[in-house]
């Protein structure tokens, strides 16, 4: 599924605000979807969760069910007892079945997989469906257009609620609820009503006798919420309390009323977009600040507290995170920032490779080469003590901001080694340093003066500078630490524990105990001696980028993996050798993160303001956030559904026990994790119980293949993991039979060979008596029939080694049976289980002879559209093609094998991850250049190709995890392309123009 998200920063953020205090709306991440993304219809106005974890949508072109990935869309041709595909109202129910309101065709229950429809028939009106509720008993409420009020009782009856009197017209259209006590409450034109011992009665509020309700709901807690003549109120029996006074206006736009967990009350509006009341105050989002529309009927707060709005122009949804990110979208010049610095005005200002940016006041103002910039693209920023701006450029030197000035610039005739500027500084004595490919130069007078090694009076590539409390400066290069002491500019030596070559940034902490951020660990340096944190000390990446110190005893560390927090205490003990490993809090994109992916190589890529606020350059705008955040919470491991099984290319019910055969060739189990934070980040682990021993960690793959299982009972099990590294009890099960031939069964080997003996005996006796008789019958020819009886007993001799023949046959066929539980019987290639030995093998073979080993993924790309837009047998024919391909272009000793569905694996032992690469290519190019179209018009199939080696792999399973992440990679980059990476981290392009 793609999507788009729309991320809503803090343009007022409050550091320190208390954890229960909600940020404003615009700070929340928000994400939206429309037709583009599977809706059929861009009006959402129904949202439901129901206990087994999908989430489903009302539209008027049917109901939609959504996991996370994908949108299945339900209507009246694919399911006819909806008979119609307006859905206006939805309601989960508490035996875990979904309620629909239509709005013609009456009100359908969906539980498991059964449809059920309540309409004339069983005594509800038909009308369009204005709302849903239940009691504690389980019994259904319904207000349609043509019935006030209707009961849907345990048993399928159908009661119908009426007032008295002039009110007997009364319009339902403003919600119904069930408080805690029972008592049935219903908004109408007419007033509030409420249904008591069966008794529908108006209800009184002091100050809004007969005033239209326009809004019904409950909050967390069972009271009642209603907006009544323009106020909000809430019941807590007896009393009515006033929360709210709306503008009579705003108030007849009232749409629907929602309370979460919290206590926040949202209201949803025809024209005014969503409003959220709080503490008293009333808060607004709406189409200028990100809201698809402004008319919002359905607004709804899933098990994740996300919260969910529907609008006339698609699906939003908001979530509250510990970051904050500044994009394009909110007037950044660029995504891709580099620097930071808050300069003494209290201004930000912001660094990226198409312009300067100003922060100020919630404002952004930029400046470009036309403005007097020396580039657009910035890699430096410094701010000297006579407030000047310095601004060091990635190809056209430094520019110079003063107020009231022209911007100066500087450029390599001025000094300056070269015109890309990473690293600017001034010193305590007020000198000005700045530092580039070409080395690190000297501000004298009005010129820089190169500064080169002392030893060898060699250049270096400065990629950081920093000044400790001594004075001392120290300068990251990309070959390791050098320092100015003196003016002069020597390398340093850290001894035996530091190998860092990239050094990417310096922090000293009030103890004078120096930090160094570097492309392998992070590294303490206290009184000389030199401490080492990488990743087998607990560091979740390296390269280190940046360290921040956030004032509350605790470190930020940068990465292109996110931003990793831990206690200074807790890296103390580790560097000290008093514990093994520093426990880290991880931010990626779940947190708010626009990107994961931190700037570094550049000066000053994070900073804390004076405010307490931390900012932070990445790959996509720049991230801020309070640091005083509450600890993350440990996601809970999403429910997983089995959604689909099919037994040789048809559907079967996968909500009850398959039971199939004999003769099934392949069998095929989709299932899904029911998360919608981050679905893509969903990993899921399976075990077939009856032929796998041990769990299958596949990834992020919700789909499993199997071909040629023998005939047996077996349990398939599958759970999925968030990133919270925990396999919890919500997975899904299917219990699985397949019957076997007559053939295959235990009893018939046994009965066989029984047969054979007992028809030997028969016969064997059978001959002797008859030579008995004639014995007594032809004395004379007793030596005739002695031979006759020999050659008998030959004859048996025969029959025995007949049934000798057919056993040692029928072990045969058992053997070629198990051979099949080990072979693809679609392409021939080995199936997973081969693979996994192979793969175990082969990996210990080149661990032991220290050769290299590389590992490929490649996956058919939109070959569910092949199947769906040709056929099963099509995507069968195209699968057995490409495992042609691929088994003719290796070499005799690589391994290829069909993984799962459009998955393959190669093995490539005694090749490098570049010299794999190469082959993939080849191999993507024949896939890519097969005739695929003479056969089947149109059709061109292409493969995206993952590859890893094992060179700094710690198991086989991490090996083919690191090719898993670069197939998600290629998928990602736009399909039909390898991707790898080298050793160094570093994105390389695959031959023949494929990026990885």
């Amino acid at each position: 599924m793609s999507r788009w998200g729309l991320l809503l920063v803090a343009l007022a953020w409050l550091p320190g605000a208390a954890a229960q205090t909600p940020r404003p709306l615009d700070q929340y991440t928000l994400e939206r979807w429309d037709t583009s993304d599977g809706l059929p219809h861009s009006t959402v106005q129904a949202i439901a969760q129901t206990a087994d974890g999908y989430l489903w949508l009302g539209t008027w072109e049917g109901l939609v069910r959504y996991n996370g990935r994908e949108m299945r869309v339900f209507d009246r041709v694919n399911t006819p007892t909806l008979g119609d595909n307006g859905i206006r109202v939805l309601h989960a129910a508490r035996d875990g079945s979904l309620w629909i309101g239509t709005a013609r065709n009456g009100v359908v229950q969906l539980a498991g997989s059964e449809w059920r429809r309540f309409g004339r028939e069983q005594g509800l009106p038909l009308g369009q469906t204005e709302a849903l509720a239940e009691d504690a008993q389980g019994r259904i409420y319904v207000a349609n257009s043509n019935v006030l009020l209707a009961r849907i009782e345990r048993d399928g009856t159908v009661r119908r609620f009426a007032l008295a009197g002039d009110a007997a017209a009364a319009g339902v259209g403003a919600g119904i609820a069930v408080d805690r006590d029972g008592t049935v409450w219903l908004g109408s034109s007419a007033g509030l009503l409420a249904l008591r011992n069966d008794v529908l009665e108006q209800v009184g509020i002091p100050g809004e006798a007969g005033a239209q309700a326009t809004a019904v709901g409950t909050d967390a807690s069972g009271a009642v919420l209603a907006v009544v003549g323009g106020t909000l109120y809430r019941h807590d029996a007896p009393a009515w309390t006033r929360l709210v006074t709306l503008d009579r206006a705003l108030a007849r736009t009232l749409e629907t009323v929602h309370a979460n967990r919290r206590g926040e009350i949202f209201l949803g509006t025809q024209s005014s977009g969503l409003l959220r009341l709080w503490n008293g105050a009333l808060e607004r989002l709406d189409a200028s600040r990100g809201l698809p529309n402004d008319r919002v009927p359905a607004v709804f707060e899933d098990r994740e507290h996300s919260i969910w709005v529907g609008t006339n122009a698609g699906l939003a949804r908001l979530r509250e995170t510990a970051f904050a990110s500044y994009t394009e979208r909110k007037g950044l010049s660029d995504d891709y920032v580099r620097s930071l610095v808050e300069r003494a005005d209290g201004s930000l200002w912001i660094g990226t490779s198409r312009g300067l940016n100003r922060l100020a006041d919630g404002r952004f103002t930029a400046l470009f080469r036309e403005q007097g910039l020396a580039s657009d693209g910035v890699l430096s920023l410094m701010e000297d003590r006579d407030g000047a701006l310095w601004v060091g450029s990635y190809d056209a030197g430094i520019t110079v901001l003063r107020d009231g000035a022209a911007p100066q610039r500087i450029g390599p005739a001025d000094g300056l080694p070269a015109p890309q500027v990473r690293a600017l500084l001034q010193t305590r004595d007020g000198t000005v340093w700045a530092g580039g490919p070409r080395g690190l130069a000297r501000r004298e007078g009005e010129r820089f003066v190169p500064v080169p090694l002392a030893d060898s009076g060699a250049q270096v590539f400065v990629l950081s500078l920093y000044e400790d409390a001594a004075g001392t400066l120290w300068v990251g290069t990309v070959q390791g630490v050098a320092q100015v002491i003196g003016g002069t500019l020597r390398r340093w030596d850290g001894g035996a524990a530091f190998a860092a070559q990239d050094v990417f940034g310096f922090h000293e902490d009030e103890r004078g105990v120096l930090w160094i951020a570097g492309d392998d660990a992070l590294y303490r340096v206290r009184n000389g001696i030199v401490a080492r944190l990488d990743e087998a000390r607990g560091v979740p990446h390296v390269p280190v980028f940046g360290v921040l110190d956030d004032g509350f005893g605790r470190f930020w560390l940068t990465s292109n993996r996110g931003a990793f927090r831990a206690r200074r205490a807790a890296l103390d003990a580790v560097a000290d050798g008093l514990a093994d490993t520093v426990a880290f809090e991880v931010f990626r994109e779940s947190a708010g993160l626009a990107s994961s992916q931190f700037s570094g190589a550049a000066m000053t890529p994070q900073l804390r303001r004076r405010d307490g606020s931390l900012w932070f350059a990445t790959a996509k705008g720049v991230a801020m956030i309070d640091p005083n955040v509450p600890e993350p919470v440990q996601p809970d491991p999403p429910p997983v559904v089995i959604e689909q099984v099919l037994v040789d290319g048809l559907p079967v019910d996968p909500t009850r026990d398959v039971r199939v055969g004999p003769g099934v060739r392949k069998l095929e189990i989709h299932y899904a994790g029911l998360s919608y934070v981050l679905p893509t980040q969903i990993r899921y682990r399976v075990m077939m119980e009856g032929l796998d021993r041990a769990w299958d960690l596949i990834g992020n793959t919700g789909s499993m293949v199997y071909t040629g299982l023998p005939p047996g009972d077996y349990r398939f099990r599958a759970e999925a993991d968030n990133g919270g590294g925990n396999w919890g009890a919500t997975g899904a099960s299917l219990q699985l039979n397949l019957r076997p031939h007559v053939w295959e069964r235990s009893w018939f080997p046994p009965s066989v060979a029984a047969f054979v003996v007992l028809a030997g005996l028969w016969i064997a006796r059978a001959r002797i008596v008859r030579l008995r008789a004639r014995t007594l019958e032809l004395e004379h020819e007793v030596a005739l029939r002695t031979r006759s009886l020999q050659d008998q007993a030959t004859r048996l001799e025969q029959a025995d080694a007949e049934k000798t023949d057919l056993l040692n046959k029928l072990r045969k066929q058992s053997e070629a049976f198990a051979r099949q539980a080990q072979e693809d019987a679609l392409t021939g290639l080995p199936n997973r289980r081969s693979l996994d030995y192979a793969l175990s093998r082969r990996f210990a073979d080149a661990c032991a002879a220290g050769a290299p080993l590389s590992v490929a993924i490649a996956d058919i790309d939109h070959f569910k559209k092949i199947n769906d837009n040709y056929s099963h047998e099509t995507g069968d024919q195209v699968l057995r093609a490409v495992a042609s391909i691929l088994r003719e272009g290796v070499r005799t000793d690589d391994v290829v094998g069909r993984y799962g569905g459009e998955e393959f694996l190669l093995l490539f032992p005694g090749l490098g991850v570049n010299e794999a690469a190469t082959l993939c290519e080849r191999l993507r190019r024949r896939v890519a250049g097969f005739d695929f179209a003479s056969r089947y018009s149109g059709l061109e199939v292409t493969v995206s190709i993952g590859l890893a080696d094992h060179a700094t792999r710690p198991g086989h399973e991490g090996l083919l995890s690191a090719a898993d992440v670069m197939l998600y990679e290629a998928k990602n980059a736009g399909r039909n392309r390898v991707c790898w990476r080298r050793d160094t981290g570093t994105t390389t392009d695959a031959p023949g123009g494929a990026v990885s």
